[in-house]
């Protein structure tokens, strides 16, 4: 496993998602979320400044990429009460270093330029396609566990991997968990008992035909 999650894991994130936060402003979430990357930080720290000339740049970045729409974030905890983090402005799905971000209830698409046996360019685009080859990240929590499931779809014609963080609702930290190979035109699906706030894919790659198929 690469040490990129671990490292990211023992970055405080000067967040705290609690149901005492829970009308936290979206682009205070987004700040403290990209602060955790330095490739990120620089250029999308002020981007999300909540002032005038901030939001202007903002608005002119989600006009050349596709950016998710406002929305009201809704996670089920594990005592039962509701957190809801509104996210009032335009948010990129992927990120200036090439992070994927999904939120609950999302469906993403994300296309990848493949060089060889190279996965490059990830892209949030509207609809999976063949080409270029999409991967779908799809993110649902059940409304009567709180449990959470994602469920990966892949158009590119060899298997892939990937690598997956999650941030949970009570923690300031984006955490490393398993991840499912995806075989060519096929779905995994994976489950987790507890609710999650965000998940982060990263460093999408082709495995190898020598290497064993399993979650990790």
């Amino acid at each position: 496993m690469p040490e990129m999650w671990p490292r990211v894991a023992e970055i405080r994130m000067g967040l705290r998602l609690t149901p005492n936060k829970s009308l936290m402003k979206a682009s205070s979430l987004i700040a403290a979320f990209v602060a955790a990357f330095s490739i990120a930080a620089q250029c999308y720290g002020q981007a999300l400044d909540p002032s005038p000339e901030a939001k202007k740049e903002r608005a002119e970045l989600c006009r050349k990429i596709l950016c998710r729409a406002p929305v009201n974030v809704r996670v089920l905890l594990k005592d039962r009460t509701i957190m809801e983090v509104p996210f009032e402005d335009p948010s990129p799905i992927v990120l200036p270093n090439g992070w994927v971000t999904i939120l609950p209830g999302e469906e993403v698409h994300i296309a990848l330029d493949v060089v060889g046996d190279v996965l490059r360019n990830p892209h949030a685009v509207k609809q999976p396609a063949d080409s270029p080859p999409t991967v779908s990240f799809r993110f649902t929590q059940d409304p009567k566990t709180g449990d959470t499931s994602l469920v990966v779809s892949s158009t590119v014609n060899r298997p892939i991997k990937f690598d997956l963080g999650m941030m949970l609702p009570d923690s300031e930290r984006i955490r490393k968990t398993s991840s499912c190979p995806v075989l060519a035109g096929k779905q995994s699906y994976e489950h987790w008992p507890h609710p999650i706030f965000q998940f982060v894919a990263a460093r999408f790659r082709v495995v190898p035909s020598d290497t064993t198929m399993k979650c990790e």
